[in-house]
C-alpha cells in the first residue's frame, strides 16, 4: 500500500557521534513509527539504508507481519565502515537474510562480503532526471573541452586529472578543463592549477545546479571522473544521458554501464592513463546518443517489480 500524497518525514539531528546511543534512538524511533503508522497493514516495508535503523531489528521483527526489504546506496560496506574488521552488530543485520536492493552489482557483492552472508539481492540503478540531463541537438559539442564536477573529497581524485590535463595541453594548446563543485579538496586544487600554470586553460565554476551541469555536459568532449571507488556514480550516468562520453576509473559500479561504446574505463588511476584517454577522445567522433536508460519511468518500473515480487 502506498499513497504518494500521504507521506511523512522525520529528520533527527544529533550533536554527537556516540554510535550506541544513536542506534538505541534509531530503534526506538523505528518502533514508534511502526506502531504509529500501523505497519502490519502494509505489504512491504522498505528500509533505505540499513544502519543504524535495523541494528536491533531482531528485537522487534517477530511482531511485524509485512515482508521487509533493504535499499542500499552506501559505500561504507566497501571500506568496512573505516574499521579493520566489520562491526558484528552491522553484519548481523544482513545475516537475518533480509532481501537487499542495491544500485550496482559491485555494491551487492561488497555487502555480501562485508556481512559474510548470502541474502537475496536485486539490482536497481539510480535515477537520472532526463528532463534535464538529455541530448540537446541545438548545442555544438566543443573540441578539446573536458568537464568534471563533484563534492570534492575522498575518494574523488581530481589531482590526477589536473596533472593529466597539463600533459594534454602540450599536445592540444587550446584544450580546456572546466571544473565545477565544492569541497575540502578545492584549496589544493586551485593551488595545483596555479603551480602548473594552467590559468588560461582551466576554469573553476564553483557550485552548480543541475541545469548548469547538464549544459556543460552537452558541450564537453568528455566528462572525466577519477575516483578510488563508486557504488554507482550518478554523475557519470547523467553525462551519458547528455550524449557526453565518460572517462572514468574502472572501479565499483561505474564499469557496469560505462564501456568502450560510450567512453573509456581507466584501469589505473595514474596521470599517464588519464592523459592518454583524454587525448584519444579528442580525435574520436561520437554519435552523442548512447544506448542507456536510467529514466524515472524505467527505473521506477524496475523498482516496483522488485517490491511486488518481494510482497508475494
Amino acid at each position: 500500500m502506498y499513497n504518494q500524497n500521504d507521506t511523512s518525514h522525520y529528520l533527527i539531528s544529533l550533536p554527537f557521534a556516540r554510535w550506541f546511543i544513536v542506534e538505541i534512538i534509531s530503534i526506538l524511533t523505528l518502533a514508534y513509527c511502526l506502531i504509529r503508522y500501523r505497519a502490519n497493514q502494509y505489504d512491504v516495508i522498505n528500509f533505505h539504508i540499513a544502519y543504524p535503523n535495523l541494528t536491533y531489528w531482531h528485537w522487534i521483527k517477530r511482531w511485524i507481519r509485512p515482508k521487509v526489504i533493504i535499499t542500499e546506496h552506501w559505500s561504507a560496506y566497501h571500506l568496512n565502515f573505516g574499521l579493520k574488521n566489520p562491526p558484528p552488530r552491522i553484519q548481523k543485520i544482513f545475516q537475518q537474510r533480509i532481501p537487499v536492493i542495491t544500485v550496482s552489482k559491485a555494491l551487492l557483492s561488497d555487502i555480501r562480503k562485508f556481512s559474510e552472508s548470502h541474502f537475496r539481492g536485486f539490482i536497481v540503478p539510480n535515477v537520472v532526471d532526463t528532463t534535464i540531463f538529455r541530448v540537446n541537438p541545438n548545442v555544438m559539442r566543443n573540441k578539446n573541452r573536458f568537464f568534471m564536477v563533484a563534492q570534492w573529497k575522498e575518494p574523488k581524485d581530481p589531482f590526477t586529472v589536473i596533472h593529466a590535463f597539463k600533459r594534454l595541453t602540450k599536445l592540444h594548446k587550446d584544450a580546456s578543463l572546466i571544473i565545477g563543485g565544492y569541497g575540502p579538496q578545492m584549496k589544493e586544487m586551485h593551488k595545483l592549477a596555479s603551480d602548473l600554470k594552467l590559468e588560461s586553460n582551466l576554469c573553476f565554476l564553483g557550485k552548480m545546479d543541475s541545469v548548469q551541469v547538464a549544459k556543460e555536459m552537452q558541450k564537453a568532449t568528455a566528462y572525466v571522473h577519477c575516483s578510488g571507488y563508486e557504488t554507482f556514480s550518478v554523475v557519470c550516468a547523467e553525462a551519458l544521458h547528455c550524449g557526453c562520453p565518460v572517462i572514468a576509473s574502472n572501479v565499483g559500479g561505474i564499469k557496469e554501464f560505462v564501456n568502450h561504446e560510450n567512453g573509456i574505463l581507466v584501469e589505473n588511476n595514474d596521470v599517464e592513463s588519464f592523459s592518454q584517454a583524454m587525448h584519444h577522445l579528442t580525435s574520436v567522433k561520437h554519435t552523442n546518443v548512447f544506448n542507456i536508460d536510467f529514466s524515472e519511468e524505467t527505473i521506477g518500473a524496475k523498482y516496483f517489480m522488485v517490491l511486488d515480487e518481494i510482497s508475494k
